[in-house]
């Protein structure tokens, strides 16, 4: 079972528990409800990168340890792109401008990857066309070392949702804060410091496929997970910017890698619809 999967796993275990205990529901106006939402948020390698006793392993064959990573988190959102249904976007035949469609992305003709969402919006009027139906505050001073569980019962403006299509989540991130402690083993145990800071860390995705309407089961459960991985330092060479160790200072363009990297964590996500 890999990390995000356990992460998932505990948090809808706990969030079912929760509405189990909860007051008994009569049959409501709405097409959904939300019964409860949960977020755990840590910097978990997957297998192939995971050294164990904290430390990763980057692209590059260094290994990696990060010391601190902690974000402030915006408002958690789940959203829709109102007009566009269920089937508007098929990766097995997609619209001009794109080809190779794979592994939650397609490729551009200008030779970026485009996630599906962002292909959506587009063919539904553009990025401002995603429309948020309910919004948790995260709040700030995520630890993503130590690990974060944070859950909601309430929901802005209501968790009484109207018909519609949940596609994507987002999470936008504002301050962070990154330490790590970086050797290289076979340049005879080289040791780097790292330390960057940013006033604004991107904002994370995940896709969602949650139809709300007289077909499915209204009642919501949502377990969402942020497992930060083990490339979060890929391409990064210290060696070649700091031969023979010391505290490595990147300049912007490194930096903003490194930040790319965390913005490209999805958001996990496991649900379980129920009867009102």
């Amino acid at each position: 079972m890999t990390a995000r999967s356990a992460m998932l796993m505990l948090g809808l275990v706990w969030l079912t528990a929760a509405s189990l205990a909860g007051c008994a529901r009569g049959p409501g106006n709405g097409f959904g409800e939300i019964a409860g939402i949960s977020l755990e948020a840590a910097f978990a390698p997957s297998e192939a990168r995971d050294l164990g006793g904290g430390w990763a392993l980057t692209d590059l064959g260094y290994r990696f340890r990060v010391d601190q990573l902690d974000v402030d988190g915006g408002e958690l959102l789940l959203e829709q792109l109102p007009g566009a249904g269920g089937g508007t976007f098929d990766p097995a035949n997609p619209p001009p401008g794109y080809t190779l469609c794979h592994g939650g992305h397609c490729h551009a003709e200008d030779g970026s990857l485009v996630d599906y969402e962002d292909i959506e919006a587009e063919l539904a009027g553009g990025e401002g066309a995603w429309t948020p139906v309910a919004a948790f505050a995260a709040g700030d001073g995520l630890d993503l070392v130590g690990g974060e569980n944070r859950s909601w019962d309430t929901c802005e403006p209501s968790c009484l949702l109207g018909a519609g299509h949940l596609k994507r989540s987002s999470l936008p991130l504002g301050a962070a804060t990154l330490e790590a402690t970086v050797w290289d083993d076979a340049g005879g145990t080289t040791e780097w410091t790292l330390a960057l800071q940013s006033a604004d860390a991107g904002t994370l995705h995940g896709t969602l496929d949650l139809p709300l309407d007289r077909d499915h089961d209204p009642v919501l459960t949502l377990a969402l997970a942020v497992a930060v991985d083990g490339m979060l330092l890929d391409g990064l060479d210290p060696e070649e910017l700091l031969p023979g160790g010391g505290a490595l200072v990147l300049d912007e363009a490194a930096a903003a890698a490194v930040w790319t990297q965390l913005e490209q964590t999805d958001i996990g996500a496991a649900t379980v619809r129920e009867p009102f």
